[in-house]
């Protein structure tokens, strides 16, 4: 069942939704998939290892107040581990430390559209927000159990626009949290090395009257948003 945290960024999530839908103009429903990996005491490099990353896939809902702010609401669903058996020095190997852990997050975001690349339908953004964290980590020794944790996620994306109707979108995301026990290893860990985790997602994204940004030519350098998305909110 989810807990309070959970409730009330659902909650802001609906209210997005709600100013939207009444609005009936500048919305859309995002839904991803890709890959997440954790970046913290046992990781190697800051390169993902195949080996230790795994499925992710989520959704969300985005308001845009105007050409170039928005606001959104994110799901995803993940899991993270880490092992010292791919270690590249025998002592680590042998510490045979180890871990997995289940993710879900909820978050919201404000993001800013950066630049649109002139004549083309290629966007990038930006965004940061906060969320909140459910993670259970399991690992070779005993931790924490179930961990609830604020996290700040902060990200780039790049945003293709198929049609008045739907955009291509790929993501990367770093997930920054305030523990050391992402790991559940951390007391024989670094613990130096904060804890965070990093998620790369492609996906789709649905609009309901959100301006398409080739409908007319260029003005001073910038689109003209005069088209919207769906029929019936035109």
């Amino acid at each position: 069942m989810m807990d309070m945290m959970g409730k009330i960024f659902l909650t802001l999530g609906i209210i997005i939704t709600s100013l939207t839908v009444n609005g009936q103009s500048k919305f859309s429903i995002s839904l991803g998939v890709g890959e997440m990996y954790h970046n913290g005491d046992l990781r190697e490099s800051p390169l993902p290892d195949p080996r230790t990353t795994h499925l992710t896939y989520g959704g969300g809902l985005n308001y845009h107040f105007n050409n170039s702010l928005f606001i959104s609401y994110r799901y995803a669903k993940g899991k993270i581990s880490g092992t010292h058996s791919y270690a590249l020095s025998a002592g680590k190997q042998d510490r045979g430390l180890s871990f997995e852990a289940p993710v879900q997050e909820h978050s919201i975001r404000i993001g800013v559209d950066l630049f649109k690349l002139k004549r083309t339908n290629l966007n990038l953004l930006a965004f940061a927000g906060v969320g909140y964290a459910k993670i259970t980590p399991s690992s070779s020794v005993e931790g924490p159990g179930v961990l609830r944790e604020i996290t700040i996620p902060l990200g780039l994306g790049l945003d293709y626009e198929l049609n008045k109707f739907f955009d291509l979108y790929a993501e990367g995301t770093f997930h920054e949290t305030f523990t050391d026990y992402l790991d559940d290893v951390s007391e024989r860990g670094n613990a130096k090395l904060g804890d965070n985790f990093i998620d790369l997602t492609v996906g789709i994204r649905i609009k309901f009257g959100r301006p398409s940004i080739n409908t007319k030519p260029l003005i001073g350098g910038y689109p003209d948003y005069l088209g919207y998305g769906c029929p019936g909110f035109q």
